[in-house]
C-alpha cells in the first residue's frame, strides 16, 4: 500500500465515525424530545378526576333457544362431475 492509499482509508474511517456519532446524537435528541412531549401530553390524575363519566344507553339482554338447522340454497353435487 502506498502512503496516499493509507491516507484515503483513514479519511474514510474518520468520515464513517463522524456519521455514526452524528446519527447517535440525532437519535438521542429525538428520544429526548419524544419523552418530553409525551410527559407534557399526559393528563394529570387530578384533572381527569373532575370529569364526569359520559352518559350511555344500554339494551336488555335477550335470551332464547336456537335450533340447529342448516339451509342449503343450491345443488349438492361435485364441481367437476
Amino acid at each position: 500500500m502506498t502512503s496516499e492509499h493509507r491516507i484515503n482509508v483513514n479519511a474514510n474511517t474518520e468520515n464513517t465515525m463522524k456519521k455514526k456519532i452524528l446519527f447517535i446524537a440525532v437519535l438521542a435528541g429525538a428520544i429526548t424530545a419524544i419523552a418530553f412531549l409525551g410527559s407534557q401530553a399526559a393528563p394529570s390524575s387530578q384533572a381527569s378526576a373532575h370529569h364526569a363519566l359520559p352518559k350511555v344507553t344500554v339494551a336488555r339482554v335477550l335470551s332464547r333457544d336456537i335450533d340447529n338447522t342448516y339451509v342449503f340454497t343450491g345443488k349438492l353435487k361435485a364441481v367437476n362431475t
